[in-house]
């Protein structure tokens, strides 16, 4: 059995993988990070810079994770940020390396600022968020639900804003999958290349940036034969 390390999304609350919890699968063992202050770590302080973020899941990870076993590192969105500094720290240990990188629902890593979304008015950045299809139509309804996720992605965000990715042409040593949907923006498979080297594979499922919870058995399908 491969284990499945899986890495939130910003403004995530708790079990941001629910869909994928519920797999009875016996090739797959699904370990689900949350990050400090969120979900079953909520009595953690949270982070307050990037590097602080990457250092706290870090030890979460060497925690959760057998390696005497292999296993997968799966990112979504904010997630596969968190993955790309998590493996250049894994690549400095003397741990076993991950048999597969994943990057989910991202463009090829580059220095972005959120600055404009962060200081746009309240009912735009809601707004911004629920075009994703990000945000559960329940917790729309619900004010108080509502209001802590938009806290936390305005944490996330601030976060995002400090994370570079300058690795000056460093490539990754085991194979990366890019997954994206066909409704949200991507990068092309090329751009991944350039930046990351040659054994990377693109795959475009149905859906909006969150395609990940309605191709769960597709996604999988496709880690699967992957790693076989």
């Amino acid at each position: 059995m491969i284990q499945l390390v899986m890495f939130p999304y910003a403004g995530s609350i708790v079990n941001p993988y629910k869909e994928w919890l519920a797999l009875n699968d016996s090739e797959v063992e699904i370990i689900q990070i949350e990050y400090d202050g969120r979900g079953r770590r909520s009595f953690v302080e949270r982070a307050d810079t990037w590097r602080t973020l990457i250092d706290k899941t870090m030890k979460q990870v060497l925690e959760c994770v057998d390696f005497t076993k292999e296993y997968i590192l799966f990112g979504h969105s904010m997630g596969a940020r968190v993955v790309a500094d998590i493996y250049k720290k894994i690549e400095k240990m003397t741990i076993k390396q991950p048999k597969l990188l994943i990057f989910s629902g991202s463009e090829i890593f580059r220095s972005k600022s959120y600055e404009a979304i962060l200081s746009a008015p309240a009912k735009k950045f809601n707004q911004f968020f629920f075009k994703l299809g990000g945000i559960p139509k329940e917790v729309i309804e619900e004010v108080e639900l509502l209001e802590l996720v938009t806290d936390y992605l305005r944490e996330d965000l601030t976060l995002l804003n400090q994370f570079s990715f300058n690795w000056q042409k460093t490539r990754i040593a085991c194979p990366v999958l890019i997954f994206n949907g066909t409704k949200e923006d991507k990068s092309e498979l090329k751009e991944w290349i350039d930046l990351i080297g040659p054994d990377c594979q693109q795959v475009i499922f149905q859906g909006d940036h969150f395609f990940i919870r309605n191709n769960v058995q597709e996604i999988l399908s496709v880690i699967k034969n992957k790693i076989k």
